[in-house]
């Protein structure tokens, strides 16, 4: 299988299982948004779900089964689908945009179901601003560090303990996530600087800033990521995701006094 950006080459499912015409959900890629992207979007929408961003090996916390051929400057990327370690794979797109990838049994002669994107944090920003869904915990929304609930009854996402002080300011590292990618913020892209070091420096000589993360979209290509306005739509991986991302808190809020 193989997915070309800039093509209009995209991914469709029946719109039953019983009937092949097309269904109403499309899935893509795209590398115009800074990065490589998996996207799902309605059949007459303009509007793209990024759904996650290559990290250079994988998307999310997907298997590794796909493999990026073109150069990075050119916008005639394609994702191709790779032997996993001398296993068949089968990717496959389901009626509600539920995508997922099978795997060979030659033992039991018949597919089986390896990963899927379908769990309880597979909604558009589940867990609202400054929060972070993941499937392994009970409850499954947790606040970031130096954050609270800003409702007991209901999870209405969080908020600040205490107000960013923007000279003495610290971050807070969160493993394995999914980059923000909500309505209400702002993301500054930039591939010109070389050292994590210099993305954090960045990111604190401007006090609007509220997070950065140092990616690596493509294997050998690195970014610096800054966001402003409020981070939405995270969600924390077991394998997988971006280690780099971090969050800007108050010092009274990381242990400094």
């Amino acid at each position: 299988m193989k997915l070309r950006t800039g093509t209009g080459n995209i991914l469709q499912p029946w719109i039953n299982p019983n009937d092949p015409l097309a269904g109403k959900i499309v899935l893509g890629v795209t590398n115009k948004i800074h990065g490589f992207w998996i996207y799902l979007q309605g059949r007459h929408s303009s509007e793209k779900y990024l759904v996650d961003l290559w990290n250079g090996y994988a998307f999310g916390d997907m298997p590794p089964i796909f493999q990026v051929e073109g150069e990075p400057s050119s916008q005639q990327q394609s994702l191709v689908m790779t032997n996993n370690h001398g296993n068949f794979s089968r990717f496959r797109l389901g009626v509600e945009g539920i995508y997922e990838v099978y795997t060979w049994s030659s033992k039991h002669r018949e597919w089986k179901l390896l990963w899927s994107v379908n769990d309880s944090c597979f909604l558009t920003s589940p867990c609202g601003s400054y929060s972070f869904c993941s499937k392994n915990t009970t409850p499954r929304c947790n606040c970031i560090e130096g954050f609270s609930r800003k409702l007991e009854t209901t999870w209405t996402g969080c908020t600040r303990v205490t107000n960013m002080s923007c000279s003495r300011d610290r971050f807070t590292k969160l493993h394995n996530i999914r980059l923000p990618n909500g309505r209400n913020n702002i993301q500054s892209w930039t591939s010109d600087l070389q050292e994590q070091q210099d993305c954090e420096e960045k990111c604190l000589a401007d006090c609007h800033c509220t997070a950065y993360a140092f990616v690596e979209s493509r294997k050998g290509q690195r970014n610096c990521v800054i966001w402003y306005g409020e981070l939405e739509d995270m969600r924390n991986y077991t394998l997988g995701g971006h280690d780099l991302h971090v969050i800007r808190i108050a010092p009274t809020d990381h242990g400094v006094g």
